[in-house]
């Protein structure tokens, strides 16, 4: 929109003012509309730089499938931060969590939230695990950040996009592999998967 703005002012100050100055008044006029014009376009590169910004720190934007070692399949994959919701432990651990839309609850492994120290319980819960079995599981209250991810390649890749506390917990693992399910995807904006392009994109 600020790119429309400056090219009228261009073509305006060019076909209007300009022929109608003469001698050292068209002189001013012109170092004038030189002055107008930088500030306009300075203007216009600090939108950009905004709009970069904003893209980087609101979006899980184009980003690739992945396949980790020991999985068959790529996937889409998106950076977390998880952390205690005891004030005791401000310490966070940092790993790749798959997205997952079959997945009710977000599922943590164990080998990291063992890091965080002691944890506090969240809800008695019945699950169907993937061989039928149903069981009674607690779940654990953490604080989940998902990771921006930006299609700029002079932009940080990895910024806190959002941060989620499930209400009814995230499940404990044995595997080696994370799973933000619907209870923190069903709440964004909007996820977009392109299986032509294997990449993704969320709005939180």
């Amino acid at each position: 929109m600020l790119d429309n703005v400056i090219n009228m002012f261009v073509s305006k100050v060019t076909n209007i003012l300009v022929p109608a100055l003469a001698g050292s008044v068209a002189g001013i006029a012109i170092r004038s509309y030189g002055s107008v014009t930088g500030w306009l376009r300075k203007a216009l590169n600090e939108e950009r730089r905004i709009k970069k910004e904003f893209m980087a720190d609101l979006f899980v934007s184009h980003k690739p499938y992945e396949k980790k070692s020991g999985v068959a399949c790529f996937a889409p994959y998106v950076g977390v931060i998880i952390s205690s919701l005891a004030e005791q432990n401000p310490d966070t651990v940092v790993f790749d969590a798959r997205i997952d839309t079959g997945a009710d609850i977000t599922c943590i492994p164990k080998a990291y939230a063992s890091k965080l120290g002691p944890l506090i319980f969240g809800n008695l819960i019945t699950v169907r695990g993937h061989d039928g079995n149903v069981t009674r599981v607690w779940t654990y209250r953490l604080t989940i950040s998902i990771m921006a991810y930006s299609e700029f390649p002079d932009s940080a890749e990895l910024r806190r996009l959002k941060s989620y506390r499930p209400e009814k917990g995230v499940l404990l693992t044995d595997s080696s592999i994370g799973l933000i399910g619907m209870d923190i995807i069903g709440v964004c904006r909007r996820v977009t998967f392109d299986s032509t392009t294997k990449e993704f994109f969320i709005e939180c």
